[in-house]
């Protein structure tokens, strides 16, 4: 029931932001999605997409205050969207919904929003220098959420800022919670931009080589419905439906697979233990965390399959020579060629897919098994909102009031307008998809290995060491080499919060 009310709310709120796109405003890209609180098998249902009651924002004439960001240049930090200003209507959805939300914002507190673009790495450059030569040039920082460890000494706690609600829907509690480090708040994942919301991990398909190769007694889309997208049905479903097309006997870039990764294979390994429930950590009563997923029976299970199918003849092409998908990127648009049923994909990259000749529909991520009650959304490889150390305290009642205000209007009015925007197709709005990402935006999960570890999990560590060596049976043993890197990571973490102020 509260499925089919999250649902409803959401086409509602569908409704309303269409309507709302015929104002003049501006506005700007800052949406993540609203999630819940979950564990490996003890995940609550969303309650609803769409904020139940009405937040009143304050009120407050803050007489030009200069509101000035540090972002990601969106030609340079390709695989997420992070969009905070827009420059002018032009009668699309998603861009007016932006450009709306900021002139409210804009004219109704009397600001300006200065907004300066950059690539990630200089980004984290310029926080480093500019705080050690203790300049104050900037409000707030996007930080990539893979270099925590090397910006922490240059920011501040999020806690002196008052105003800012967030355990509220529109902070993606489980998601900024994350960043709450010895009680320390060092940076913001909620709904100032589309950050979260665009890297939540889902699951395109070929509706066209289902309804010919697949069960025509079984729809992808009840599965969902039905508590029944597991794991292992994914497994097996995928494994089902390759073919030797081009018929030289060998398995090449022609022939069809149940699946094409889409990026990389650490996103591959990652993106399903999520959703499958696991936590890369356990948090002691002192709220630690210590690597334990070489003990965790759920993880080793799912590596072994995925591990398993990925060198089994017909289930994915994977031309990469390394877990980051550099190298022959040629197996990247294997989905788009109408050669795979499955991809795993970000909504920043399914708005891309609408050239597709074929047909495609989206699913959410499957749950370990029925017993999982709730889906739980990847969403990581992002960016985060940050303070710098050079933050004018004098300015932290106007920042609490912007921040809050953002996130909740965006949370309310661009969140719908981008869900519309991902479901679009050649030939018109695809209902049932639209009714998946719902799920997939109420459902988004960050976990402190991936999200937080990010540099020590995912990057260049034991999952290297598994891709080289192309074989389940060293999961166990190069979790236990890279254990000591990765818990030198965390003392790090522990060790750099505890100094911030």
């Amino acid at each position: 029931m509260k499925r089919i009310t999250s649902i409803l709310l959401t086409l509602l709120m569908l409704v309303m932001a269409a309507a709302c796109t015929a104002d003049p405003g501006k506005t700007t890209d800052t949406t993540a999605a609203p999630t819940t609180t979950a564990s490996a098998d003890t995940t609550a249902e969303p309650e609803t997409t769409a904020p139940e009651t009405e937040y009143q924002l304050p009120e407050k004439d803050m007489n030009k205050w200069a509101f000035r960001i540090i972002n990601t240049d969106p030609n340079k930090h390709t695989w997420v969207n992070t969009t905070v200003t827009v420059e002018e209507q032009i009668g699309e959805t998603l861009n007016d919904a932006f450009y709306k939300r900021n002139q409210t914002l804009t004219e109704k507190y009397n600001f300006v929003i200065e907004e300066t673009l950059h690539n990630g790495h200089i980004i984290n450059n310029e926080l480093a220098k500019l705080a050690q030569a203790q300049e104050d040039v900037y409000d707030i920082y996007a930080c990539a959420d893979s270099n925590l460890v090397k910006y922490l000494p240059y920011l501040a706690d999020f806690n002196m800022i008052p105003g800012l609600q967030l355990n509220e829907a529109w902070w993606i509690p489980d998601a900024t919670s994350l960043y709450d480090i010895n009680m320390r708040q060092v940076a913001l994942a909620g709904n100032m931009t589309l950050a979260t919301a665009s890297r939540s991990v889902c699951m395109p398909f070929n509706k066209e080589i289902w309804a010919e190769r697949g069960d025509p007694n079984v729809s992808l889309y009840d599965l969902v419905r039905n508590n029944e997208w597991t794991f292992d049905k994914y497994l097996e479903i995928a494994l089902s439906v390759s073919g030797d097309m081009n018929g030289n006997s060998q398995w090449d870039q022609e022939d069809l697979y149940g699946m094409y990764f889409g990026r990389a294979f650490k996103g591959y390994l990652g993106g399903f233990l999520i959703s499958g429930g696991v936590n890369f950590t356990t948090k002691n009563s002192e709220g630690l965390h210590t690597f334990d997923l070489h003990q965790n029976e759920r993880a080793i299970n799912m590596l072994t399959k995925l591990i398993n199918a990925w060198q089994t003849d017909g289930f994915t092409y994977y031309s990469s020579d390394n877990v980051n998908g550099t190298g022959d990127r040629a197996y990247l648009t294997g989905f788009e060629d109408n050669r795979a049923l499955f991809t795993q994909r970000v909504p920043h990259d399914i708005i891309n897919l609408r050239s597709m000749e074929q047909d495609f529909g989206i699913l959410p991520m499957p749950k370990y098994d029925e017993k999982q009650e709730n889906y739980m959304t990847p969403s990581y490889g992002g960016v985060v909102w940050t303070l710098p150390i050079t933050f004018n305290m004098d300015n932290a009642e106007n920042l609490g009031i912007v921040l809050e205000a953002m996130a909740y209007l965006t949370y309310r009015d661009v969140v719908p307008a981008y869900l519309e925007s991902v479901v679009k197709t050649r030939t018109g709005r695809d209902a049932e998809s639209a009714e998946m990402l719902d799920i997939v935006f109420s459902t988004v999960y960050f976990d402190y290995g991936p999200n937080v570890l990010f540099d020590a999990v995912l990057a260049n560590s034991f999952i290297n060491t598994i891709f080289q060596q192309k074989s389940s049976d060293v999961i166990v043993s190069s979790i236990v080499s890279a254990l000591p890197t990765i818990e030198n990571y965390i003392k790090d973490l522990d060790k750099l919060t505890m100094n911030i102020e």
